[in-house]
């Protein structure tokens, strides 16, 4: 009998309370486990002794930047794929990180088959990586 495969471990880094929780009940559906923070020093802190498997982060934060904390997880997370959430410019920010295929980008809002084909293209392209 196989082992059932368990659940990819997301990172939700938003500041904004209505939009991390929609968005925590999207990737729960989406069926993935999900560790939630606010600022980056409250995520930060969540990355000790865990295994993150993507990292889902809003652009704009109160402490850092979504790409400033995403090359922080980078140096612990080599080929950590990342999804950026952002309602100002999402157009303009995928051009900027167009050629990373490790990296996505989705306009808010965004429904949820939307969120979910991005988090199922995201967990793709890092197993595809890294073999």
């Amino acid at each position: 009998m196989n082992a059932p495969t368990p659940s990819p471990v997301v990172l939700l880094l938003e500041d904004e309370m209505f939009v991390r929780m929609t968005t925590l009940d999207m990737l729960e559906e989406a069926g993935c486990t999900v560790l939630e923070a606010p600022t980056g020093a409250e995520a930060l802190s969540l990355l000790e002794g865990a295994h993150i498997d993507l990292l889902v982060s809003d652009v704009g934060l109160p402490d850092t930047t979504g790409q400033a904390f995403y090359a922080a997880c980078l140096a612990r997370f080599p080929g950590l794929p990342v999804i950026f959430i952002t309602g100002y410019g999402a157009q303009d920010l995928e051009a900027e990180l167009a050629g990373n295929p490790l990296v996505a980008v989705l306009g808010k809002p965004f429904p949820f088959r939307d969120l979910a084909n991005a988090v199922a293209g995201a967990l793709q392209r890092a197993r595809a990586a890294r073999v």
